[in-house]
């Protein structure tokens, strides 16, 4: 979840988005510089702009941190200018989420931040959404995007998993309805496993020892 108050890394450095490591690493050294806590007179100040600093070079040096931070960062540019989202035809929405599934495929599933995927699904799929792609005339966009939410799905924990698939199940559309209950069945003996794996786990060690120990 994005936090309360947004920093934008690249602009308490002074550099564009997308420069060279070395042009982010002259841009902090000369900061550094400038604004250490010991230049007199304005020790308060200077220690909160040193922090950010300091956090804005090692976020944007450090290549999970910085993948992390460019999630959150295009989820704020996204957002920033309005409370809700609102569409207006199901057409809007289907690029909305065609733009997330190119996202969560076009990263690397172990960096990929999964609160941010969640949150943005959920950010487009509002009631409003919903409403939008029940209309009978988008029967076919319906299913599309139904496609592609459950295609993100894939990658979520449980708990996301589950917050989403509860948006979905406001789809009335019959396609989109036998697409979540296919889904469903498809993935719900993995689902299972997933809830239980950690008890599994420890079963089979246990049956491992006790085997062990019995032929010992």
């Amino acid at each position: 979840m994005l936090p309360t108050t947004f920093k934008d890394y690249y602009q308490i450095l002074g550099v564009e988005p997308g420069a060279h490591p070395m042009e982010i690493k002259r841009a902090w050294r000369a900061l550094v510089l400038q604004w250490h806590p010991d230049v007199a007179g304005l020790q308060e100040i200077n220690t909160k702009k040193f922090q950010d600093i300091q956090e804005a070079y090692e976020t944007l040096t450090d290549p999970l941190k910085k993948e992390k931070y460019l999630q959150q960062r295009w989820l704020q540019q996204v957002t920033q200018t309005r409370t809700f989202y609102t569409p207006n035809d199901a057409d809007e929405v289907l690029q909305a989420m065609i733009k997330v599934e190119q996202l969560v495929f076009r990263a690397d599933s172990y960096r990929l931040d999964t609160d941010f995927i969640e949150q943005y699904i959920r950010f487009i799929l509002t009631p409003r959404s919903i409403e939008l792609i029940n209309e009978p005339k988008d029967g076919i966009v319906s299913k599309e995007i139904t496609k592609l939410t459950l295609r993100c799905c894939n990658i979520l924990p449980a708990k996301s998993r589950t917050a989403v698939l509860k948006t979905l199940s406001g789809l009335k559309q019959s396609e989109s309805m036998n697409l979540i209950a296919a889904y469903k069945k498809e993935n719900s003996l993995r689902w299972t496993l997933e809830k239980y794996k950690t008890a599994i786990i420890l079963i089979i060690v246990a049956l491992l020892c006790w085997l062990i120990s019995s032929l010992a």
